[in-house]
């Protein structure tokens, strides 16, 4: 099976979703989330995940804007 880029881009970006999802549902609010995708990092941490078209990018960005 191979993957394309943007494939790997949209499972990175749904796993760290989901782990952020799971941490809130579970109550921890003080978390440290690595990521070895620095696009994936940048995207989030300067707030263009906002106006993404991935679902999955902006569903990231408004978890992070919670009062962890």
């Amino acid at each position: 099976m191979v993957l394309e880029k943007d494939e790997v881009f949209r499972i990175k970006a749904r796993s760290m979703l989901e782990g952020l999802r799971l941490l809130w549902d579970k109550g921890y609010r003080q978390v440290e989330l690595e990521c070895d995708n620095a696009i994936l990092v940048k995207i989030i941490l300067v707030g263009e995940a906002f106006d993404s078209h991935l679902m999955e990018l902006r569903a990231i960005h408004k978890l992070i804007q919670r009062n962890w």
